[in-house]
């Protein structure tokens, strides 16, 4: 199994984030055979995975170390801090926002969404493609993965408005694009809300059944 480094070394000050590997991350019952890292995969698809997973199972400190602006203020609390009691503050507090699950955010808009709503518990990704990313972020992209996210329960699923229908629907399934760092390989913010690139035109909301799951 390939396990791409991407963190386990970045030390901020406080042992909770330089502490454990990357490796160490919990795996997810719900994640579809396309989430399975297999020998030879494309390391950029590992990652991608693994962020997402961390997202999915609840696992704050894999979430931190693979997310480029999370790693960047832990650095700057670190260094700008005067005593461990900061940083320990900042790190409750992203990961307060890296798992904050509300009805009110659950919605998906052409501006984004927070990623935490697109890897719910339950939903089931599958890779779709790998290209060059975007040129236009804060730091260069070395590649782009595409996710198929499926979400299993139309009462849980995000809601989003179809070109056809003033009414905002459940969504059956979006496809993500997750933008990762040329340098470190980290989990580069795309979005007004979220790190992630949403395709609008791939949203389905074509649920299986008279109750759509």
């Amino acid at each position: 199994m390939i396990l791409a480094s991407i963190g386990a070394g970045l030390v901020f000050g406080t042992a909770r984030l330089a502490g454990g590997s990357a490796a160490s991350a919990p795996a997810s019952a719900t994640t579809s055979p396309a989430g399975t890292v297999e020998n030879g995969e494309d390391p950029f698809v590992a990652t991608a995975l693994r962020y997402a997973r961390a997202l999915q199972d609840g696992f704050c400190e894999e979430v931190i170390r693979t997310t480029a602006w999370m790693a960047d203020r832990m650095h700057r609390v670190a260094i700008e801090s005067s005593g461990q009691e900061a940083i320990d503050g900042e790190w409750d507090t992203l990961c307060e926002k890296a798992m904050e699950r509300s009805i009110e955010g659950n919605v998906i808009r052409p501006e984004g969404v927070e990623d935490q709503y697109i890897f719910a518990p339950g939903v089931t990704f599958e890779v779709l493609g790998v290209d060059d990313g975007r040129d236009d972020l804060n730091r260069p992209v070395a590649r782009r993965v595409w996710i198929r996210a499926t979400f299993p329960r139309r009462q849980t699923a995000p809601l989003a408005q179809a070109d056809d229908s003033p009414r905002m629907l459940a969504v059956r399934a979006v496809t993500v694009g997750v933008n990762l760092s040329r340098d470190d390989q980290l989990v580069v913010k795309a979005g007004v809300l979220g790190n992630l690139d949403i395709d609008m035109s791939s949203l389905s909301f074509d649920w299986p059944g008279p109750e759509g799951g």
